[in-house]
């Protein structure tokens, strides 16, 4: 699911946003690509004290690059004082001017899998196994129960019918301790 609202600006000549895009032909090579960016920005956040200023995604991409066969995945991040578009994803107002601040969702909590498959049937498979992968790894054990925000769900086709690749990511929290 790709939004089509982002908010991106500038601010004192400083880009209040981060644009990441990974390229890979193959699923385990595109999310090592993508956890080096995630990593990236998880070390900028960190040095980065209030929250309204560090980054959070906010939008995601996937598309085909034509006859090289790879794919590539675009990750859209803006500082957390203007992501309307999460605001909407929460179920907050996005209009114009923003009447809170968005709510930061630390880009380490996101959890992206990616899966190829050169025909429909095949890809439905895939995009399931990602999704019980993202479950999974929300509930901490295999075929454990979670609930999980699915915030994007793409499928890109590679040149002249080739292979299919689906992108799933999950906003995955920390599983939940028990009180004691």
């Amino acid at each position: 699911m790709s939004f089509s609202d982002l908010y991106l600006s500038r601010t004192g000549g400083i880009a209040d946003y981060f644009i990441r895009s990974a390229q890979a032909a193959d699923p385990e090579e595109m999310e090592r690509v993508v956890a080096a960016h995630l990593a990236e920005i998880v070390a900028m956040n960190d040095a980065i004290e209030l929250d309204e200023n560090k980054f959070t995604p906010v939008d995601a991409s996937l598309a085909a690059s034509g006859d090289g066969h790879t794919f590539i995945f675009t990750v859209y991040l803006t500082r957390a004082s203007i992501a309307a578009v999460q605001n909407l994803l929460l179920g907050e107002s996005s209009a114009l001017p923003l009447s809170t601040p968005g709510v930061f969702l630390d880009p380490r909590l996101f959890f992206t899998k990616f899966a190829i498959a050169s025909e429909q049937d095949a890809i439905d498979v895939a995009i399931n196994k990602a999704v019980s992968d993202i479950i999974d790894a929300a509930a901490g054990t295999p075929g454990g129960d979670a609930t999980v925000i699915c915030n994007f769900i793409g499928v890109a086709g590679g040149a002249k019918g080739q292979r299919f690749m689906a992108a799933v990511t999950g906003l995955v929290p920390p599983p939940e301790t028990p009180p004691g």
